[in-house]
């Protein structure tokens, strides 16, 4: 479980961009957030991740051990993928689960998910010069590898094929019904409808909506576009 509490964050005493931020998500769930390019959701990741420090308010996270680990992980996809474009995607995974396996173990763990993933055929040439598709099934394999607690996805669909996406979404279904609690960055409505136990909404740094998915009456991207609607109407702020 993660617990956001009055979480402020400030590049610059002019550039606050998460403000006074409350939230918890549920342990073993997967919640969303959303809102517009720049309402603070990355940050709020890297915050969560300790990348960045607060300028007041805390986050908390409280894990349990899963099967016999005894290792407590979080795992983090950026929207970048992460990979290291010269090592093959056999390597880049290996490299990864080493930090927690032995070596053969390791090699053992990235060949399941090479197979799981359909990019065993793949696995000699360099990750830089794989589709954009299969970037991110190897991304998504490189941050599943070590068994997270925690697993935070940032536009974890953004630009992919159908087929592409509905990996994901079928994975993402999969890893949570294994007790990962999992935060999802999103612009993907289809997504969230399908995978999501809750979505929290930013805007310009601030939480204006929060609410399960199964409560929400009307039209997720109804709903969504309301709240914000309210808030700019509230603040004469407008996005697009």
């Amino acid at each position: 479980m993660i617990k956001i509490n009055k979480l402020t964050f400030a590049y610059s005493e002019k550039n606050e961009v998460l403000k006074n931020i409350s939230f918890e998500t549920e342990k073993q769930k997967v919640t969303a957030l959303l809102g517009h390019n720049g309402a603070g959701k990355t940050t709020l990741f890297k915050c969560i991740l300790g990348l960045l420090k607060p300028k007041s308010g805390s986050v908390e996270i409280t894990l349990s051990e899963k099967g016999n680990c005894n290792e407590k992980i979080i795992s983090y996809l950026p929207d970048s993928g992460g990979l290291y474009p010269f090592l093959s995607p056999l390597e880049n995974l290996v490299f990864r689960a080493s930090f927690y396996n032995n070596y053969s173990e390791a090699e053992q763990l990235a060949q399941f998910w090479l197979e799981k993933l359909k990019l065993n055929k793949s696995k000699v040439k360099y990750a830089g010069n794989l589709s954009h598709g299969m970037k991110k099934r190897l991304s998504f394999a490189c941050a599943l590898i070590n068994n997270p607690n925690i697993l935070l996805l940032d536009e974890p669909t953004n630009g992919l094929d159908p087929e592409s996406i509905d990996t994901i979404t079928n994975l993402i279904s999969e890893v949570n019904k294994e007790d990962t609690t999992i935060i999802i960055n999103t612009h993907d409505l289809n997504l969230v409808k399908e995978s999501c136990y809750k979505i929290i909404i930013l805007q310009d740094g601030s939480v204006i909506g929060e609410k399960k998915v199964k409560d929400i009456e009307e039209n997720l991207k109804e709903y969504y576009l309301e709240m914000v609607d309210g808030y700019n109407n509230k603040t004469g702020e407008d996005h697009v």
